[in-house]
Protein backbone atom coordinates (compact mmCIF):
# COMPACT_ATOMS: atom_id res chain seq x y z
CA UNK A 1 0.00 0.00 0.00
CA UNK A 2 1.33 3.27 -0.86
CA UNK A 3 0.88 6.00 1.77
CA UNK A 4 1.49 9.29 2.43
CA UNK A 5 1.51 11.13 5.42
CA UNK A 6 0.15 14.88 6.06
CA UNK A 7 1.35 16.42 9.34
CA UNK A 8 2.22 19.67 11.16
CA UNK A 9 5.18 19.69 13.11
CA UNK A 10 4.64 19.82 16.95
CA UNK A 11 7.27 18.33 18.77
CA UNK A 12 5.35 16.88 21.93
CA UNK A 13 2.37 14.69 20.65
CA UNK A 14 1.79 14.53 17.27
CA UNK A 15 5.03 14.73 15.71
CA UNK A 16 6.21 11.52 17.41
CA UNK A 17 3.27 9.75 17.02
CA UNK A 18 3.67 10.01 12.81
CA UNK A 19 7.21 9.23 13.05
CA UNK A 20 6.02 6.35 14.76
CA UNK A 21 3.99 5.54 12.02
CA UNK A 22 7.02 6.48 9.62
CA UNK A 23 9.54 4.12 11.79
CA UNK A 24 6.93 1.10 11.27
CA UNK A 25 5.47 1.46 7.69
CA UNK A 26 9.05 2.91 6.52
CA UNK A 27 8.57 0.98 2.97
CA UNK A 28 5.04 1.47 2.31
CA UNK A 29 5.39 5.42 3.04
CA UNK A 30 5.89 7.22 -0.50
CA UNK A 31 5.90 11.31 1.05
CA UNK A 32 5.81 13.19 4.19
CA UNK A 33 4.04 16.41 3.48
CA UNK A 34 4.76 19.21 6.50
CA UNK A 35 2.15 21.40 6.70
CA UNK A 36 3.57 24.12 8.78
CA UNK A 37 3.62 23.78 12.52
CA UNK A 38 0.27 23.03 14.78
CA UNK A 39 -0.20 25.96 17.20
CA UNK A 40 -1.21 25.03 20.80
CA UNK A 41 -4.60 26.45 21.63
CA UNK A 42 -6.27 28.85 19.70
CA UNK A 43 -4.95 31.12 17.68
CA UNK A 44 -5.45 34.45 19.01
CA UNK A 45 -4.62 37.59 17.44
CA UNK A 46 -3.94 40.11 19.81
CA UNK A 47 -1.59 40.47 22.39
CA UNK A 48 -4.62 39.77 25.46
CA UNK A 49 -5.90 36.73 23.71
CA UNK A 50 -2.38 35.37 23.03
CA UNK A 51 -2.02 35.97 26.97
CA UNK A 52 -5.17 34.24 27.65
CA UNK A 53 -4.59 31.03 25.55
CA UNK A 54 -1.04 30.80 27.38
CA UNK A 55 -3.22 30.67 30.78
CA UNK A 56 -6.05 29.00 29.65
CA UNK A 57 -3.37 26.07 28.54
CA UNK A 58 -1.71 26.33 31.75
CA UNK A 59 -4.75 25.92 33.60
CA UNK A 60 -5.89 22.83 31.29
CA UNK A 61 -2.31 20.85 31.14
CA UNK A 62 -1.55 21.87 34.81
CA UNK A 63 2.04 22.83 35.61
CA UNK A 64 3.85 20.08 35.25
CA UNK A 65 2.27 19.36 31.92
CA UNK A 66 2.76 22.80 30.88
CA UNK A 67 6.30 23.43 31.88
CA UNK A 68 7.17 19.86 30.14
CA UNK A 69 5.96 20.47 27.26
CA UNK A 70 7.21 23.65 26.75
CA UNK A 71 10.82 22.93 27.24
CA UNK A 72 10.01 19.82 24.79
CA UNK A 73 9.27 22.51 22.62
CA UNK A 74 12.11 24.65 23.19
CA UNK A 75 14.55 22.10 23.14
CA UNK A 76 12.85 20.99 19.85
CA UNK A 77 13.45 24.55 18.47
CA UNK A 78 16.71 24.92 19.71
CA UNK A 79 17.63 21.51 17.04
CA UNK A 80 16.59 23.09 14.36
CA UNK A 81 18.95 26.23 14.89
CA UNK A 82 21.66 24.05 14.61
CA UNK A 83 20.62 22.95 10.87
CA UNK A 84 22.40 19.77 10.01
CA UNK A 85 24.41 19.29 13.14
CA UNK A 86 21.12 19.14 15.18
CA UNK A 87 20.21 15.77 12.99
CA UNK A 88 21.55 13.30 15.33
CA UNK A 89 19.39 14.99 18.08
CA UNK A 90 16.26 14.96 16.53
CA UNK A 91 14.19 12.15 17.71
CA UNK A 92 10.76 13.78 17.63
CA UNK A 93 10.18 15.58 13.93
CA UNK A 94 7.96 14.22 11.26
CA UNK A 95 10.79 15.72 9.05
CA UNK A 96 13.73 14.34 10.42
CA UNK A 97 11.90 10.64 10.59
CA UNK A 98 11.23 11.18 6.98
CA UNK A 99 14.73 11.63 6.38
CA UNK A 100 15.92 8.60 8.63
CA UNK A 101 14.40 6.72 5.31
CA UNK A 102 15.13 8.97 2.29
CA UNK A 103 11.62 9.38 2.44
CA UNK A 104 10.57 12.82 0.06
CA UNK A 105 9.48 15.53 2.39
CA UNK A 106 6.90 18.47 1.04
CA UNK A 107 6.39 21.58 2.64
CA UNK A 108 2.96 22.72 2.14
CA UNK A 109 1.27 25.88 3.35
CA UNK A 110 -2.50 25.28 1.44
CA UNK A 111 -2.89 21.65 0.87
CA UNK A 112 -6.32 22.55 -0.63
CA UNK A 113 -4.30 24.56 -3.95
CA UNK A 114 -4.07 22.91 -6.87
CA UNK A 115 -0.73 22.91 -7.20
CA UNK A 116 -0.20 20.39 -4.16
CA UNK A 117 -3.43 18.41 -5.28
CA UNK A 118 -0.97 17.73 -8.75
CA UNK A 119 1.76 17.13 -6.73
CA UNK A 120 -0.11 14.70 -4.36
CA UNK A 121 -1.43 12.81 -7.61
CA UNK A 122 2.26 12.14 -9.06
CA UNK A 123 2.93 9.90 -5.55
CA UNK A 124 -0.51 7.86 -6.75
CA UNK A 125 -1.16 7.10 -3.06
CA UNK A 126 -3.73 4.48 -1.63
CA UNK A 127 -4.27 6.04 1.61
CA UNK A 128 -3.68 9.38 3.06
CA UNK A 129 -2.87 9.62 7.05
CA UNK A 130 -3.76 13.03 7.88
CA UNK A 131 -3.17 14.88 11.21
CA UNK A 132 -3.39 18.73 10.90
CA UNK A 133 -5.91 21.59 11.93
CA UNK A 134 -7.20 22.29 8.20
CA UNK A 135 -10.39 21.41 6.89
CA UNK A 136 -9.64 19.34 3.75
CA UNK A 137 -11.88 19.92 0.36
CA UNK A 138 -13.59 17.36 -2.26
CA UNK A 139 -10.74 17.90 -4.79
CA UNK A 140 -7.70 16.75 -2.60
CA UNK A 141 -10.43 14.37 -0.47
CA UNK A 142 -10.61 12.41 -3.84
CA UNK A 143 -7.07 11.46 -4.66
CA UNK A 144 -6.05 8.51 -2.69
CA UNK A 145 -7.86 5.15 -3.81
CA UNK A 146 -8.78 4.29 -0.65
CA UNK A 147 -9.34 7.73 1.58
CA UNK A 148 -7.60 10.36 3.87
CA UNK A 149 -7.82 8.51 7.22
CA UNK A 150 -7.36 10.81 10.74
CA UNK A 151 -6.76 9.75 14.61
CA UNK A 152 -9.02 11.79 16.54
CA UNK A 153 -9.32 11.46 20.70
CA UNK A 154 -12.72 10.76 21.21
CA UNK A 155 -15.21 7.70 20.72
CA UNK A 156 -16.99 9.30 17.45
CA UNK A 157 -19.45 10.56 17.27
CA UNK A 158 -19.31 12.25 20.45
CA UNK A 159 -16.78 15.05 21.14
CA UNK A 160 -16.82 16.00 17.44
CA UNK A 161 -13.78 19.53 16.89
CA UNK A 162 -11.21 20.91 18.44
CA UNK A 163 -9.88 19.31 22.13
CA UNK A 164 -11.85 16.33 21.67
CA UNK A 165 -9.67 14.50 24.14
CA UNK A 166 -10.32 17.17 26.57
CA UNK A 167 -14.10 17.86 26.45
CA UNK A 168 -14.20 13.71 27.45
CA UNK A 169 -11.89 14.09 30.18
CA UNK A 170 -13.88 17.49 31.24
CA UNK A 171 -17.87 16.00 30.71
CA UNK A 172 -19.45 14.61 33.71
CA UNK A 173 -18.97 11.21 33.22
CA UNK A 174 -15.50 11.53 31.31
CA UNK A 175 -15.17 9.31 28.47
CA UNK A 176 -12.27 8.49 27.24
CA UNK A 177 -11.20 6.90 23.93
CA UNK A 178 -9.77 6.89 20.27
CA UNK A 179 -11.15 6.51 17.08
CA UNK A 180 -9.60 6.38 13.57
CA UNK A 181 -11.46 6.91 11.03
CA UNK A 182 -12.07 8.37 7.19
CA UNK A 183 -12.29 11.91 6.40
CA UNK A 184 -15.11 13.88 4.79
CA UNK A 185 -16.42 17.05 4.11
CA UNK A 186 -17.21 17.54 7.45
CA UNK A 187 -15.86 17.88 10.80
CA UNK A 188 -14.80 13.97 12.36
CA UNK A 189 -17.82 12.78 10.72
CA UNK A 190 -16.61 9.94 8.28
CA UNK A 191 -16.67 6.32 8.78
CA UNK A 192 -15.49 4.42 11.14
CA UNK A 193 -12.31 2.16 10.86
CA UNK A 194 -11.33 1.40 14.30
CA UNK A 195 -11.99 2.90 17.67
CA UNK A 196 -10.85 1.97 21.60
CA UNK A 197 -11.72 3.50 25.06
CA UNK A 198 -10.03 3.65 28.06
CA UNK A 199 -10.42 3.05 31.62
CA UNK A 200 -8.60 6.48 32.92
CA UNK A 201 -8.64 7.72 36.46
CA UNK A 202 -10.87 10.92 36.08
CA UNK A 203 -8.82 12.44 38.78
CA UNK A 204 -5.85 12.35 36.79
CA UNK A 205 -4.42 15.43 34.89
CA UNK A 206 -5.14 16.09 31.41
CA UNK A 207 -1.45 15.94 30.39
CA UNK A 208 -1.84 12.09 31.87
CA UNK A 209 -4.81 11.58 29.64
CA UNK A 210 -2.96 13.00 26.64
CA UNK A 211 -0.09 10.44 27.71
CA UNK A 212 -2.50 7.68 27.72
CA UNK A 213 -3.65 8.55 24.01
CA UNK A 214 -0.74 8.85 22.06
CA UNK A 215 0.77 6.46 23.76
CA UNK A 216 -1.24 3.65 21.99
CA UNK A 217 -2.07 5.85 18.80
CA UNK A 218 0.94 4.20 16.74
CA UNK A 219 -0.46 0.83 17.10
CA UNK A 220 -3.96 1.62 16.71
CA UNK A 221 -3.21 3.70 13.32
CA UNK A 222 -1.25 0.72 12.29
CA UNK A 223 -4.02 -1.50 13.48
CA UNK A 224 -6.35 0.72 11.19
CA UNK A 225 -4.12 0.59 8.25
CA UNK A 226 -4.21 -3.24 8.23
CA UNK A 227 -8.02 -2.69 8.34
CA UNK A 228 -8.10 -0.70 5.40
CA UNK A 229 -5.73 -2.88 3.16
CA UNK A 230 -8.06 -5.42 3.16
CA UNK A 231 -10.35 -5.73 -0.01
CA UNK A 232 -13.64 -7.03 1.92
CA UNK A 233 -13.06 -4.13 4.88
CA UNK A 234 -16.17 -2.11 5.69
CA UNK A 235 -16.30 0.86 8.02
CA UNK A 236 -18.40 0.99 10.90
CA UNK A 237 -21.30 4.34 10.39
CA UNK A 238 -20.35 7.45 11.80
CA UNK A 239 -23.66 8.84 13.10
CA UNK A 240 -22.48 12.47 13.70
CA UNK A 241 -26.14 13.87 12.85
CA UNK A 242 -27.60 16.57 15.60
CA UNK A 243 -24.36 15.96 17.62
CA UNK A 244 -21.92 19.16 18.63
CA UNK A 245 -18.97 20.12 17.12
CA UNK A 246 -16.83 21.39 19.77
CA UNK A 247 -14.51 24.69 19.66
CA UNK A 248 -11.29 25.15 21.60
CA UNK A 249 -12.83 26.36 25.47
CA UNK A 250 -13.14 29.33 26.81
CA UNK A 251 -11.33 30.65 30.06
CA UNK A 252 -15.14 30.39 31.66
CA UNK A 253 -15.29 26.59 30.69
CA UNK A 254 -12.04 26.13 31.48
CA UNK A 255 -12.35 27.11 34.91
CA UNK A 256 -15.23 25.39 35.20
CA UNK A 257 -13.97 22.52 34.51
CA UNK A 258 -10.72 23.48 37.24
CA UNK A 259 -13.70 23.18 39.96
CA UNK A 260 -14.88 19.88 38.74
CA UNK A 261 -11.49 18.37 38.58
CA UNK A 262 -11.00 19.49 42.11
CA UNK A 263 -14.40 17.79 43.57
CA UNK A 264 -12.84 14.82 41.63
CA UNK A 265 -9.77 14.67 43.86
CA UNK A 266 -11.78 15.23 47.09
CA UNK A 267 -10.04 18.68 47.07
CA UNK A 268 -13.25 20.80 47.70
CA UNK A 269 -16.88 19.75 49.01
CA UNK A 270 -18.61 17.97 46.21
Amino acid sequence: MRIVIIGQEEAVYFSPFLRSIIEARSKDIVAVVIAGERGAGSHPKTMKQKLENIYILWLIMEPYGFIRNLFIGIWQGFIRLLGPLGLPLDKRSIRGGARKYNIPVVMCRDLNSQEFIEKLRQFSPDAVINQTELLLRENLLAVPKIGIINRHASLLPHFRGRLGSWWSHAAEPPEYGVTIHFVDREIDSGPIIIQKGYAIDPRVSYSKVLDTFFNDAPKLMLEALAKIEKPDFKPLPNNYQGTKTYLFPTLQEVKAYRGLLKKRRGETKA
